[in-house]
C-alpha cells in the first residue's frame, strides 16, 4: 500500500505500530490519492497489508492547495533571485508567492538541466518537469526528483500517480545536511514571513529601494 503524498517523520512510527501486537494500526485506502514511489528496498514508501489491523476504504478527495496569488512585490523579489539559480542547479522550493513566481520564471527562462531535492513537491515543480527543464544530474539520486511530501492542485496529484521520476523519501533523508551537500549547485528557495506590526515599514523600505 503506497503512502501516497506523505513520507514524513511518522513513517517509522507506522511500521513500529504494525509490528507491535499491543497497538492498533488503522489504514485508509483511497483511490482518489496518487500512488507514489520510494526507493526500495531501503525506502519502499509502502505499508504491507499484513501490518494493518484495520483497513478503511474511502473515496474522499485529497486536500487541494491552490497556487497562492502573487503580488507585484513577489514578482519583483523573484526577478532579483532568478540570476542566482544557474543552469544545472539542484533546487529546494517552498510554498508562497515568491517561490511560485520563481518556478514560473524558471519555466520561461532559458536555463535548464535542473535537479530537484525538496521536502515539499509543488505544482510549480511539476510545471518545471513538464517544460523539460529537469534532468536530475545531481550527484546523488541521479535521475530522480526527491521529496518528502506533495501539496498542490488536483492536476499535480494526477500527474504524480505512478510517476517514476519522482520519489518520496523520509524527512530525515531529505533534510539531512550531509545528503543535501552531495547535490550539485544546491539552491534553497523559501519565503520569509513578516510580523504584521512591521509589514508596512518593510513595504515602505522596499519601495524606497525600488526607487
Amino acid at each position: 500500500m503506497s503512502l501516497s503524498l506523505h513520507a514524513g517523520a511518522s513513517v517509522d512510527e507506522l511500521h513500529r505500530a504494525g509490528r507491535d501486537p499491543e497497538r492498533l494500526l488503522i489504514v485508509e485506502v483511497n483511490p482518489a490519492l496518487p500512488q507514489t514511489l520510494g526507493i526500495p528496498p531501503e525506502f519502499p514508501h509502502t505499508l504491507c497489508i499484513e501490518e494493518a489491523d484495520v483497513i478503511v476504504e474511502s473515496d474522499r478527495a485529497p486536500f487541494v492547495l491552490a497556487d497562492p496569488p502573487s503580488t507585484p512585490l513577489d514578482r519583483a523579489i523573484a526577478g532579483y533571485a532568478l540570476p542566482y539559480i544557474e543552469s544545472g542547479a539542484t533546487i529546494q522550493i517552498g510554498i508562497g508567492g515568491v517561490p511560485g513566481e520563481l518556478a514560473d520564471l524558471l519555466v520561461e527562462n532559458s536555463g535548464s538541466d535542473y535537479g530537484i531535492h525538496t521536502k515539499m513537491f509543488t505544482t510549480g515543480l511539476m510545471r518545471l518537469h513538464e517544460a523539460g527543464k529537469v534532468t536530475n544530474r545531481k550527484g546523488i539520486h541521479d535521475g530522480l526528483s526527491i521529496t518528502t511530501f506533495a501539496a498542490g492542485t488536483r492536476e499535480l496529484y494526477d500527474w504524480l500517480d505512478g510517476r517514476e521520476e519522482v520519489r518520496f523519501l523520509p524527512v530525515d533523508q531529505v533534510n539531512s545536511p550531509a545528503i543535501i551537500s552531495r547535490n550539485r549547485k544546491f539552491v534553497s528557495i523559501n519565503s520569509a514571513l513578516a510580523h504584521p506590526d512591521f509589514r508596512d515599514e518593510l513595504r515602505a523600505a522596499w519601495e524606497q529601494i525600488g526607487d
